[in-house]
């Protein structure tokens, strides 16, 4: 996998959380008090990261894949090019007077 990939779902996942403690969940804030000042600049960060880390994660993942598949047909064009040039070089092997057989 691309490093980019995984940087951007690093930075997304930090943002979900940023989020979630932004918005006060239950399971994640059990035992902290954040005043409403902080609250505020934790959902305001965790929507910026967020919305950074899921840009990122698909832009890089769709630029990985076109990458593959790019590669892919690459590779499979050069693969028949590589079959029709052996049966060119099999006829003339065949012939090699120029008379055909």
């Amino acid at each position: 996998m691309d490093g980019r990939v995984l940087i951007s779902s690093i930075i997304l996942v930090a943002g979900m959380i940023l989020l979630l403690l932004g918005i006060g969940h239950n399971a994640l804030t059990q035992g902290m008090s954040f005043a409403d000042d902080n609250k505020a600049l934790l959902l305001v960060l965790g929507i910026v990261f967020t919305l950074l880390g899921l840009t990122g994660f698909v832009y890089f993942l769709y630029d990985v894949l076109k990458r593959d598949d790019e590669e892919c047909r690459n590779a499979s064009v050069a693969d028949y090019k590589d079959t029709t040039n052996f049966s060119a070089n099999k006829k003339s092997a065949a012939a090699p007077f120029g008379d055909t057989p």
